[in-house]
């Protein structure tokens, strides 16, 4: 999913729990994409795809998988309760899972993924170096109603 259906997740969770870190911690597995894109900047690597989505949709990193919640959780224990961080983390690698591009299981140990078949995000095909835009129904559906649950909360 994207940026804005984990955002709306976050503002969600905030309503129900009234901690404002639970909206940091629904979008913090996309700071990967943050960093992907400076360092693309940086080492001037120019993906043929249009500027705003060469920083909303990137290949998912390592940072993307199961080992990073209870991580996650442990780090932000003092601000935010051990049950409502990893809900918020989990909520947020549920959502990403049936996308193609997937998340990892555990990373450094195994390059495995759990995948599903929605195209939700941008793809660079490597053979043939083509962008293959994707529709976002289903990113906007949820989006949607978790911006209507929050409002009727």
């Amino acid at each position: 999913m994207d940026l804005t259906t984990h955002l709306a997740v976050g503002i969600f969770l905030y309503k129900v729990f009234g901690n404002p870190w639970l909206i940091l911690l629904s979008v913090i597995f996309d700071f990967d994409h943050l960093f992907g894109y400076l360092y693309d900047s940086r080492k001037k690597i120019r993906l043929e795809i249009p500027k705003l989505y060469r920083l909303a949709y990137r290949p998912r990193s390592w940072f993307h998988s199961i080992l990073m919640v209870p991580i996650l959780a442990i780090i932000f224990l003092q601000i935010v309760p051990w049950k409502q961080s990893v809900l918020a983390l989990t909520i947020h690698l549920l959502l990403d899972m049936p996308d193609r591009e997937g998340i990892y299981i555990v990373p450094f140990l195994s390059k495995k993924k759990i995948r599903g078949p929605l195209p939700v995000a941008y793809y660079i095909k490597h053979e043939k170096r083509k962008i293959k835009k994707s529709f976002h129904i289903i990113s906007l559906t949820l989006t949607t109603i978790f911006i209507l649950l929050s409002i009727l909360y």
